[in-house]
């Protein structure tokens, strides 16, 4: 399994998903689909955590990106934490469209910066073996998440 592919079908997921909770009327909808949203965005971060950013550790230099990504997660973790403690329906959106901002930037770093830098420490066999860590671990802690 190709581990940059895994990945972007992730972010592609989570586009559809906040694409679906913007259309949607229905406020009940919405908030499973938030549910549904968060596990997603929680179980990715874990995975990229725990096996694809230590990957920049082989480089001195890439310690910093691998930092900053890791920071970056905080942060939507703790905005998942605030939304999901909104009780105000149009707070809660607007809560959740900057969260949606926030993995539009991280989206659009990862896959520009710490794909390829990711591409030139691994070769090939070590890019598949990586992919298929990623995809068996996210569905562990998927399953695990959605209970």
């Amino acid at each position: 399994m190709n581990p940059f592919t895994l990945l972007h079908n992730d972010h592609e997921k989570v586009s559809q998903l906040f694409q679906q909770i913007q259309t949607s009327e229905n406020l009940s909808e919405r908030r499973d689909l938030f549910e549904i949203l968060k596990a997603e965005l929680l179980a990715h971060a874990e995975v990229e955590e725990d096996y694809f950013y230590p990957v920049l550790e082989k480089k001195e230099e890439d310690i910093e990106m691998e930092e900053h990504a890791i920071d970056e997660h905080e942060e939507v973790k703790q905005k998942l934490e605030e939304i999901e403690n909104t009780t105000d329906d149009q707070e809660w959106m607007s809560l959740l469209m900057k969260l949606k901002d926030e993995i539009e930037h991280h989206v659009e770093e990862e896959e520009s910066e710490i794909f390829s830098e990711i591409r030139n420490i691994l070769d090939e066999q070590q890019i598949e073996k990586l992919g298929d860590k990623l995809q068996k671990e996210k569905a562990k802690k998927l399953k695990k998440l959605q209970g």
